[in-house]
């Protein structure tokens, strides 16, 4: 029995471990992961269908845009984006309507803020380009196919490698040796100059006028 000003009892032994009458007779409360190796297998199994089925199209899916994590803390990585702006694929001369054809994911509402990120997406856009294969729909070649050449060394790769992975971003420069003074100490050395300054000068002054006294005298 609870009595004052108690914390009130909660242990947790209602767990029903062989569906007892707890839930009547229902499904396990306590989920026990028993099928780890058997669903490692079938997830390997379902991608290994679906690159098969998109071959030889990338099984990691469209290309995506190298853009910086939110907030100060992980600005500095390097991840995949959402797709490519409308001007980075202007300056590397796709069309936004034959970008989502060819395996380019497209992010209208996306900007740009430094020169220095669409120039990166622009420069993988264009390698992108270079190493792209375009198979004819038909039996005929149209403009802006790949040869048959092509066609035929790309249909016997391996699909299922990652598409253009993303590298980590680089190391910040290292800041040049600082010396081997107390920044603290030369802090407190310039607080204590401001506050004692007025001291200093009035006992400098008083010094100063004894001095010429004593000459006097």
């Amino acid at each position: 029995m609870v009595k004052n000003n108690n914390i009130i009892p909660n242990q947790h032994f209602h767990k029903a471990w062989a569906g007892g009458g707890n839930l009547g007779g229902r499904m396990l409360k306590v989920k026990c992961g028993f099928k780890q190796a058997p669903k490692k297998h079938e997830r390997r199994v379902k991608r290994a269908a679906k690159a098969a089925a998109v071959a030889p199209r990338p099984a990691s899916g469209l290309l995506r845009p190298i853009v910086h994590s939110m907030t100060r803390r992980y600005s500095g990585k390097v991840r995949a984006g959402k797709g490519f702006t409308l001007q980075e694929l202007k300056d590397a001369g796709i069309n936004k309507k034959l970008a989502r054809t060819i395996g380019i994911a497209v992010d209208p509402r996306r900007t740009n803020l430094s020169a220095e990120g669409l120039l990166a997406n622009v420069n993988r856009l264009k390698e992108y380009q270079s190493k792209l294969v375009i198979f004819p729909r038909g039996s005929k070649v149209k403009k802006g196919d790949s040869s048959k050449a092509d066609c035929k060394a790309a249909s016997g790769g391996d699909n299922t490698a990652p598409l253009m992975p993303i590298a980590a971003a680089a190391t910040p420069m290292e800041y040049a040796a600082v010396p081997s003074t107390s920044v603290y100490r030369d802090i407190r050395i310039a607080r204590s100059d401001c506050r004692l300054k007025g001291k200093r000068e009035k006992r400098a002054l008083d010094k100063a006028k004894a001095a010429a006294e004593k000459k006097k005298k």
